[in-house]
Formats: structure tokens, C-alpha cells, sequence
């Protein structure tokens, strides 16, 4: 029956004692009886589904303003049958504290977070006002096979940061999936017909993506150095780096380098002291 929920099981009786008789030769037919209560079965009314964090949630790392970047990644679980998603409730975390000490995110840091499904978006949603909360209608099926798991990935279009611009500069931005919203994340269960609500009440804790306006990377380069500093003198190139400056111009307040020391023996028994002194730092245009 419809809805039926327990552990079920159909088998053969023995003690049926059922007769037989050969169409053709008219003779009684001996019947072998197995008694058996047959495999157990589970019926449910609906499917369960579940969501974490999933491992290729990317870790902390640093974005421009006015980009698109992947904030994290969920991973859903359906049990008992297969269940397409049809809204999920997201929370901007990283609320502002009196002991962040740094910048806190903001509803207005985000022009909108999109969902995909691989290279697929099947979905949006938007933070409006100061609302930290929001829900976003799938506009696209996401399956969740049965008894199997999907992924759905969350970016966010980052806003600009500058004058009369949305943006803050230093945001910490976290999207991560609102587990205290009973009924905000549902899908349909394909076999069952029915709404199913999921059933994690932990939200998940993205490592989040700091926003600047513009930042710098800086690289090694091995090109233009010496091969050996054996003889010392004057002048001598040490390291070389670059500094490359993303989205927008950036001004440098200044360099922190470490110097540490070692002594290299040149024979057993035998080292030699160098002394560095008056080091400089020039800086060149590419």
C-alpha cells in the first residue's frame, strides 16, 4: 500500500499443501515444497537527504573585486531513492564581531551567488538589503541518485570596491549552506512523489575568500643571478622576484625580507666566514 513504512517479507509456506495434476497424463504430480520467508524488504514512505562540506571545497584564498569566484562546494546524500533538488537556503557567515579584527562580509559584497552542477548552472540566489540569509530555487534539475551523493558548487560575483561602489575592501566573505532552516533546503523524491526537507541541522564552515580591489603576487626568478658567489665583491645580485599586481593598480608600502646564515666548509675542518654588508633593494619596471 501506498505510504506502507516497516520490514516486509513474502515466502512459501509448506504447510499450503497444494495438490496438482498433468494436463496430458492425468496423474497426480508429487510437489516439492521449500518453506522459506523469503528476503526482507524495508518500505519507507520517502527518501532522506543529507548535506556537508565537500572535499573539494577550495581552501582561503585571496580574490579582486568585480570577479567570479567559487566559494564552496556541498555535497548532498539521498537515501532510498533518488531526490532532485529543488531549493537550497544559504547563509552568509562571518557576521561582524567585536573580536574579528579584521573586515567582516556584507550582504552588499556579493551581486549574486550562482549553483552548478559541474560545468552547469542550475541555479541562484541573492543576499538582498542586510538579509544574511537566503533561498535559492534550482531553475534546473539537480539529481541526487539513490543511496549516491552530488555535488553542488557555489560562486559568487564579487562586487566592486570604490568610490560610491558596493564593495568593501578586506571582506571575508563565506557562503555556507544553512542547516537551522528545517524546511529551506527540499527536493522531490523521484520514486515517492513526495517533498523531503533535509535532515543535516549543522551548516557547513567554508574557508572563505578575502576581497580586495587590487593585490599583489609576488614570484621567485632565477633568471640574471650568479652561478657560484665564491670571491665575493661588490654588487652582488642575491635574489630576484617579481611583483605582479592583480585587477588594479597597487602601492607598495614596503618589503620584509629574512636573511639567514650558514657556514659552508671548504675543506675537513676548514670553513669560511662571509659577511654581508650595505644591502639594497632596486626595483625595475617589466
Amino acid at each position: 500500500a501506498a505510504g506502507s513504512t516497516g520490514k516486509y517479507s513474502w515466502g512459501y509456506n509448506d504447510a499450503s499443501t497444494p495438490s496438482a495434476t498433468g494436463l496430458i497424463s492425468g496423474q497426480s504430480a508429487t510437489i516439492t515444497e521449500n518453506d522459506s520467508a523469503g528476503q526482507q524488504m524495508t518500505a519507507t514512505a520517502a527518501g532522506t537527504m543529507t548535506v556537508v562540506l565537500d572535499a573539494s571545497s577550495p581552501s582561503y584564498s585571496i580574490a579582486a573585486a568585480n570577479t567570479t569566484v567559487t566559494l564552496g562546494a556541498f555535497k548532498f546524500h539521498a537515501t532510498n531513492e533518488e531526490i532532485n533538488l529543488k531549493k537550497v537556503s544559504l547563509q552568509l557567515s562571518n557576521a561582524a564581531t567585536s573580536t574579528t579584527g579584521t573586515a567582516s562580509s556584507s550582504p552588499n559584497d556579493l551581486t549574486q551567488v550562482t549553483l552548478w552542477k559541474g560545468a552547469t548552472q542550475v541555479g541562484t540566489a541573492i543576499f538582498t538589503g542586510t538579509n544574511r540569509n537566503a533561498t535559492s530555487t534550482l531553475t534546473s534539475d539537480f539529481v541526487i541518485p539513490k543511496d549516491g551523493d552530488a555535488v553542488l558548487t557555489i560562486k559568487g560575483d564579487l562586487a566592486v570596491i570604490g568610490t560610491s561602489q558596493a564593495g568593501t575592501q578586506g571582506s571575508m566573505i563565506e557562503v555556507d549552506y544553512d542547516g537551522e532552516d528545517s524546511t529551506g533546503t527540499q527536493g522531490t523524491g523521484v520514486s515517492s512523489g513526495t517533498t523531503i526537507s533535509q535532515t543535516s541541522t549543522s551548516d557547513t564552515n567554508v574557508s572563505g575568500v578575502r576581497m580586495f580591489r587590487g593585490y599583489p603576487t609576488l614570484a621567485r626568478v632565477t633568471t640574471g643571478l650568479p652561478t657560484s658567489y665564491g670571491g665575493g665583491g661588490t654588487g652582488i645580485k642575491l635574489y630576484r622576484f617579481s611583483v605582479k599586481a592583480n585587477n588594479n593598480d597597487v602601492g607598495l608600502f614596503k618589503f620584509t625580507f629574512h636573511i639567514a646564515t650558514s657556514t659552508t666548509p671548504q675543506s675537513p675542518g676548514s670553513y669560511s666566514t662571509t659577511t654581508l654588508t650595505n644591502l639594497k633593494v632596486y626595483g625595475y619596471t617589466a
